[in-house]
């Protein structure tokens, strides 16, 4: 976490849960030995405090999660072509049906929302790159990187 003042304090919350916290050195504050996170997509919450500062408090998108979660989700989504150039094509099993899709730049920007039930997403306005792609339904999430050509 890099702040661009020393000795403010920060705080990590997991699911209304306090992980850790560390002040702010040397405009840096590395964090070790969190747990894993195991839902790509989950929403890791910051916080920021010093005296005579204005608080902070934001939130991190979890955009890697244990190997083993994504090759079950291999098994459920199919996504293609992949890298692609205008358009997504999503597969999931009959009986799972999408709620919405999300698509997010690396550093966890929002650049496409859909709120319904299409399994074709428009990458045509976007530029090239890779992004995480993260479909909710309602037995779950499913994530995917994608490459927009």
């Amino acid at each position: 976490m890099a702040s661009q003042v020393d000795g403010t304090q920060i705080g990590l919350y997991y699911r209304g849960k306090f992980l850790a916290s560390k002040e702010i050195t040397s405009s840096l504050a590395i964090f070790t030995g969190l747990p894993a996170f195991n839902t790509i997509g989950d929403t890791v919450w910051i916080t920021g405090t010093k005296q005579n500062y204005t608080p902070y408090s934001g939130y991190a998108v979890v955009i890697n999660a244990p190997t083993s979660v994504i090759d079950f989700e291999e098994n459920l989504m199919q996504i293609y072509p992949n890298p692609a150039h205008d358009y997504l094509q999503i597969r999931l099993p009959e009986n799972i049906s999408i709620h919405q899709t999300q698509l997010m730049d690396l550093t966890g920007r929002l650049v496409i929302q859909q709120n319904n039930d299409a399994t074709q997403l428009d990458l045509s306005a976007i530029p090239a790159g890779v992004y995480q792609l993260l479909v909710h339904t309602k037995e779950g999430k499913f994530s995917r990187k994608v490459v927009r050509q």
